[in-house]
């Protein structure tokens, strides 16, 4: 009879050779092996899933943030130079003034087919005074590749800082460097007073408000501007209708009023002369996420047609930010 040697409650048997058989049972088979793989390949795969989800998400915080930073430094410094705005208090001399460089682009949010907003560019100009010097202050939003006008609704904030003077130079100097800037972008003259502010910008508005707090334009009555309007159709010619403080001299009018598109649209243009300034400013500027930005210039660069339409499907792509600017030198 063959002897075994009992540990732990189990007999073991000896070999032929006499040495104890340490094997218990059988090992796994070839299922339960591929069971346990593809297990394991199941639980690698969530987690892998889960890790690439919160790196997402954390780039995507990480690019907010930027965004949010970047907005914030943009808003400081255009406000902080508009409120520095003065009246020249010399006759037919432009204080101040916002048109519109691109015709306003309208956007579907791809979430909220619903949801419609417009995207507006303007350009405004101011002037400052610091001690004995003058000086003129503009905002542009500019094409990144050619600095001429921006095209497809994304362009780059520049600031435009001529040379201050002792002397107020009259024949609104300073507004009409600003003004040819924009069709004369290859005179290396104009091109030296801009500096570079901020990348992918596509809303960059000013809208001008009234003593009591309300919108000025073209289409409204305003009774308590605090001076006479000049209203102006889209042709530049005066406008006709009984609208209250409407002046008649369009020459010496404090301030000019005009429609920019022929029928209902509220876009205005202004021009503040002379003692003239506005009461309050709204400012809204509206920044695209870099990723967008950066694709947008490549297929700039690859002369790829669809260029255009690549950013207008991602113009909601936007983080808007707001401010009420009320001017202190302006005539209470």
């Amino acid at each position: 009879m063959r002897r075994g040697i009992n540990i732990l409650g189990h007999k073991l048997p000896f070999s032929r050779s006499g040495q104890v058989s340490l094997r218990v049972g059988a090992g796994f088979t070839v299922t339960e092996l591929m069971v346990a793989i593809s297990l394991m390949g199941v639980i690698i795969f969530a987690l892998t899933a889960v890790f690439n989800q919160t790196q997402k998400a954390l780039r995507r915080t990480e690019i907010q943030n930027d965004i949010s930073e970047k907005g914030r430094s943009v808003l400081e410094l255009v406000t902080r130079e508009l409120e520095q705005v003065v009246a020249t208090n010399f006759r037919r001399e432009t204080n101040f003034y916002v048109a519109l460089t691109q015709i306003p682009v309208v956007y579907t949010n791809r979430n909220d087919p619903k949801s419609l907003h417009t995207n507006v560019l303007n350009e405004v100009f101011l002037q400052t005074r610091s001690v004995n010097q003058w000086a003129g202050i503009g905002f542009r939003v500019v094409d990144p590749m050619t600095g001429g006008p921006a095209r497809d609704g994304i362009g780059s904030l520049e600031r435009f800082t001529p040379d201050p003077v002792r002397i107020f130079p009259i024949d609104n100097y300073f507004s009409r460097l600003f003004v040819n800037s924009l069709t004369a972008t290859n005179n290396p003259a104009y091109r030296t007073n801009f500096h570079h502010i901020a990348q992918g910008v596509v809303h960059f508005q000013i809208k001008v408000l009234d003593l009591d707090g309300r919108r000025l334009g073209w289409d409204t009555t305003n009774i308590n501007t605090g001076y006479p309007l000049v209203r102006l159709d889209s042709k530049g010619a005066l406008m006709k209708p009984a609208l209250i403080n409407t002046a008649s001299n369009i020459v010496d009018a404090p301030i000019l009023v005009r429609q920019v598109f022929p029928g209902g649209s509220p876009e205005t243009s202004f021009a503040f002369r002379s003692n003239a300034l506005p009461a309050f400013l709204e400012f809204e500027l509206g920044i695209i996420d870099p990723e967008t930005f950066r694709n947008y210039l490549t297929m700039r660069t690859d002369r790829n047609p669809n260029a255009g339409a690549f950013a207008l499907n991602r113009l909601g792509k936007v983080q808007l930010f707001r401010q009420l600017i009320p001017i202190r030198q302006a005539a209470q």
